[in-house]
């Protein structure tokens, strides 16, 4: 039988047909028909398959949220269906099952656990830089090694995360990625374009129709800073002095990230390093990542609750540390808002330098270290969103003991602090 649906598919989008592989990376500009088009190629999917005889076996569709599913994504997979006969199409279950008995089914990323258990024929994950970052790699992953079938992310940059790293990483076998920027699409015409120019913010656009991972995030604190420090060339290969010592600067935890900092001081310079973060490891792993790297410390910083005493040792973090770095200073970070704290590291920015390697992971998370937003109210809020981002984000405020302890011996010896121009050398 011969089924025709009324799409019609773009130049890019064959282009992405003709070299899918079992892992997909598509980043495309907003109003790119992005969504459509991988519900109507799960449609031919469950269409051109043979006979399923296994109904619990599912070709899913991920939304960022269920109710983004419900009004939007259902819409469209209910509308290029309609033309198929024979097909059953459940409400409640958001789920359109083909004559062949072949499911396609909607879901939402806000209540991952939720997908626990189930099986996957082949997955499509839209805006995936707004869901968790975990739910292909420990819910969905394995349950594709049964099928050995694929998946496939779509979505409009939102900084570089997490899944800018995933962009980057795809370019291993068995992966395709693509980006597509609305300029040359030529999906949307230029008068409109230019219009959103002026109606947008110049972040706003890039991100959202150039595609600029490196585009400011809303609300960001760093950004202009970061900004300023690129323009400048104060994010350079081969900063490590071997003749300076090392200081530390943490924000421990033990269920969530870790992060440490390692900087070195040279006048006015506080020359960011290094930077390490992992989680569920217990300090003796940090011990080893500090003599692992083979720098000669002078101080190590800690925040303010490493105070706080284990229930199973009666003794607080910092004594514990204490004993493992028993031959140098351990100092434990004032206590104050979080706010004054940021505030006060933004002062600093302007003396702050930049491996470009070994913090690439460090300046990613302060891009995007931003104010948490209410979206009923539509204003931000005083207190930072804790995500991913704000374990290194903690790490680098208390930066701003060393600079305040830096200014004032500067005072003190009345010393004119020159900072070198690289570009000379």
């Amino acid at each position: 039988m011969l089924i025709e649906i009324p799409y019609t598919r773009r130049q890019r989008a064959k282009d992405f047909d003709n070299n899918e592989q079992r892992r997909n990376v598509l980043v495309l500009h907003r109003r790119a028909w992005k969504s459509t088009h991988m519900i109507n190629k799960l449609i031919k999917k469950c269409l051109t398959k043979p006979f399923n005889p296994f109904p619990d076996w599912v070709h899913w569709y991920i939304a960022p949220t269920y109710k983004q599913a419900k009004s939007i994504i259902r819409e469209q997979a209910k509308f290029y269906s309609r033309f198929i006969p024979w097909i059953d199409v459940n409400e409640s279950e958001l789920k359109v099952i083909y004559p062949n008995n072949h499911i396609l089914r909607l879901f939402g990323a806000d209540n991952p656990d939720s997908l626990r258990g189930l099986k996957y024929w082949d997955v499509v994950f839209d805006e995936y830089a707004q869901q968790p970052s975990n739910i292909f790699s420990e819910i969905i992953r394995p349950w594709l090694s049964d099928t050995k079938w694929g998946a496939t992310w779509i979505w409009t940059p939102k900084g570089q995360n997490a899944f800018y790293d995933l962009y980057e990483w795809a370019t291993k076998d068995n992966w395709y990625r693509m980006i597509l920027r609305a300029d040359l699409s030529w999906i949307i015409d230029d008068e409109e374009l230019e219009d959103c120019r002026w109606t947008m913010t110049d972040e706003e656009f890039r991100q959202e129709y150039l595609c600029d991972f490196t585009a400011s995030v809303k609300g960001a604190y760093y950004s202009a800073e970061l900004n300023k420090a690129y323009k400048e060339m104060r994010v350079i290969a081969g900063l490590f002095d071997k003749v300076l010592p090392v200081y530390t600067f943490w924000d421990l935890w033990m269920a969530d990230y870790t992060a440490i900092l390692f900087v070195q001081i040279h006048w006015n310079q506080i020359r960011i390093i290094d930077s390490y973060e992992s989680h569920w490891q217990g300090l003796e792993h940090y011990y080893k990542i500090c003599e692992d790297r083979g720098y000669y410390y002078k101080e190590h910083r800690f925040p303010h609750d490493i105070m706080v005493k284990e229930l199973w040792t009666w003794q607080t973090r910092y004594e514990i540390v204490k004993k493992m770095f028993w031959w140098l200073k351990c100092k434990v970070s004032r206590n104050i808002s979080i706010i004054d704290w940021i505030n006060a590291s933004k002062m600093m920015f302007q003396n702050v330098w930049f491996d470009e390697e070994k913090t690439k992971d460090f300046r990613n998370a302060l891009s995007n270290y931003r104010q948490e937003r209410d979206d009923k109210k539509w204003v931000y809020k005083d207190n930072p969103l804790h995500d991913r981002s704000s374990h290194y984000a903690d790490a680098f405020r208390y930066l701003w003991v060393m600079h305040k302890w830096l200014t004032d011996s500067l005072k003190r010896s009345n010393i004119v602090a020159i900072t070198p121009d690289y570009n000379l050398y």
